[in-house]
């Protein structure tokens, strides 16, 4: 599975230029964000949505716990 850093080499672009076209954010010129999309496209990168809600402390995620369901009367 290609990484942003794969993505950011293929399209000669830094690694921000690829983190600013995929977050939409930055000042990024349509050349280079057309490079990324070709560079995504041809890798085939898919973005990991649980990676970047890891990063951020928060996976809108909850746990829940049970006993098992068969030993309740």
């Amino acid at each position: 599975m290609p990484t942003m850093k794969d993505i950011a080499k293929e399209a000669e672009v830094s690694l921000g230029t690829v983190s600013n076209v995929l977050n939409e954010k930055g000042n990024v010129s349509l050349k280079k964000i057309r490079k990324v999309q070709d560079a995504i496209q041809k890798l085939g990168y898919r973005k990991n949505a649980q990676a970047g809600f890891l990063k951020k402390g928060n996976t809108n995620k909850i746990a829940v716990i049970l006993p098992n369901i068969r030993s309740i009367k």
